[in-house]
């Protein structure tokens, strides 16, 4: 890049600091003129409409860069990163200087791209998301889906630091149902996050072990492969309850980039594994409630604020296996 103070203000100088801020929001993020290292439908876009390239021998203006900075500010608000660095708006017959803070901030808001701080977060939560489950013994598996409208708004809503998941009340009993009571209560709400998963709870022997995008960038499997685990809480601490578990596994409804592929279907598996047989029966019920976290600040994600997505992500109960 030959942009620096004394040297002309090229085209390319400026678009290319378009490109990088329209990597992390455009509507298309992986389709705009400057995009040569972002794969279609790759973990980019908040889904805003970002400033657009100059032509060569067009001339750049106060108005144009003010649009740039500002929608980084915004950016940088909706991340919680600062942009401190960043100088005042241009105005028109100011001086022309180089801006070298750019490159370097826009490097940072990138890195960051998946960030939400809880200022710019709002939550909603089913009330309750099914009945309560009928007593079991080995295992509970509980599958729901959360619907974002379309693969699209799906990736727009996780890239730009959205969650989605669930938390479960278990009322205190006896014996293996005052184990799980005791678990849950630890182990707290669970989300899907776009990179990664993980519980509110303060539970040891958690690990996220994926998330939205998989493990390598890649999206989830589709309906009907098997479900991709992405979180697991074992009990542990010694004694007899100390292999059972908590399993939570995804997938999409569809195959990217059809409308379905913005449903995240949800198998959430109990495991109970005493160590001394015979297994008891649990006979409290396991009372499911979906959440999702949507940005709501800077860069608000609800259509009916001013951003991409649908009206309100769905949160569809589900139904149990018990064994």
């Amino acid at each position: 890049m030959t942009y620096a103070t004394g040297s002309t203000i090229l085209a390319a100088d400026y678009n290319a600091f378009v490109s990088a801020a329209n990597n992390i929001d455009e509507v298309f993020a992986d389709l705009h003129s400057n995009a040569t290292t972002v794969a279609a439908g790759a973990d980019f876009g908040y889904g805003r409409t970002s400033p657009t390239d100059v032509a060569i021998g067009q001339t750049i203006t106060a108005a144009q860069w003010s649009t740039l900075f500002n929608n980084i500010r915004n950016t940088g608000t909706h991340q919680g990163t600062s942009t401190a660095t960043l100088p005042a708006n241009p105005v028109v017959g100011g001086p022309i200087i180089a801006y070298s803070a750019i490159p370097t901030l826009l490097t940072t808001l990138r890195t960051n791209r998946f960030l939400l701080p809880g200022g710019e977060q709002a939550f909603t939560t089913s009330t309750p998301a099914t009945t309560g489950s009928a007593p079991w013994t080995n295992t509970l598996t509980y599958t729901f889906s959360i619907n974002m409208g379309n693969w699209n708004q799906a990736r727009y809503f996780m890239n730009s630091g959205g969650q989605i998941g669930f938390t479960a009340t278990y009322p205190t009993g006896a014996g293996d149902d005052a184990m799980w009571s005791t678990f849950w209560t630890e182990v707290g709400q669970i989300f899907l996050r776009a990179k990664d998963s993980f519980a509110g709870g303060s539970r040891p022997n958690s690990i996220s072990t994926g998330g939205f995008w998989g493990t390598t960038g890649n999206p989830l499997p589709v309906d009907p492969a098997p479900y991709f685990e992405v979180f697991r809480a074992v009990y542990g601490g010694g004694g007899v309850y100390t292999n059972s578990s908590i399993s939570v596994r995804v997938r999409l409804a569809g195959t990217p980039p059809a409308v379905n592929a913005g449903t995240v279907q949800f198998q959430v598996i109990l495991t109970q594994t005493d160590s001394v047989p015979p297994l008891d029966t649990k006979a409290q019920a396991t009372q499911f409630y979906l959440i999702e976290v949507h940005s709501a600040g800077a860069l608000p994600f609800l259509s009916g604020a001013g951003g991409p997505g649908p009206a309100v992500v769905s949160l569809t109960p589900g139904s149990y296996v018990l064994t």
